[in-house]
């Protein structure tokens, strides 16, 4: 049986960063990676881009990134994916080679999914008492400075 990868969605997030950037003034430019290049999304990318994303059709692992490729690494809806040696792989490199990294995880954009998530306080208010290790100033940060529900929504 032959396994097949899924076929990707374009970059999407790649154009919405750099057109809000732009809007405010700081024009960058997007170099496109991964491990399995997509050729149709990159080149999709490059038009929708106005000259600002490019697509490297090379394969890079991000547990050793090229050094020529310079700046602030990002991964959207990928870092979830790794077992947790290679996600320490990647951040050492980053670190290794002095670059910035930036890892972003979006769940589901279906309404169900985003309604879901804003019952994470309610749900973080009631299973505090079931958490473990249990911390008695917990509830102070949870049931009377709803300190807790905040950071856990955000």
């Amino acid at each position: 049986m032959e396994c097949r990868r899924k076929e990707r969605k374009p970059p999407i997030f790649a154009i919405g960063v750099t057109d809000e950037l732009a809007k405010r003034g700081r024009l960058v430019e997007l170099t496109l990676t991964d491990l399995y290049p997509n050729a149709t999304s990159f080149a999709w990318a490059e038009r929708q881009g106005g000259g600002r994303v490019r697509g490297r059709l090379q394969p890079v692992d991000a547990t050793q990134v090229p050094a020529d490729l310079q700046g602030v690494r990002t991964l959207f809806n990928a870092f979830h994916h790794l077992p947790p040696a290679a996600a320490r792989q990647v951040l050492a490199d980053a670190v290794a080679q002095g670059q910035p990294i930036a890892v972003f995880e979006v769940v589901s954009r279906e309404w169900p999914v985003l309604l879901g998530l804003l019952m994470l306080p309610v749900f973080v208010t009631l299973s505090l008492p079931l958490w473990r290790p249990f911390r008695w100033p917990w509830l102070l940060w949870c049931w009377v400075v709803p300190v807790l529900q905040c950071f856990v929504l955000w």
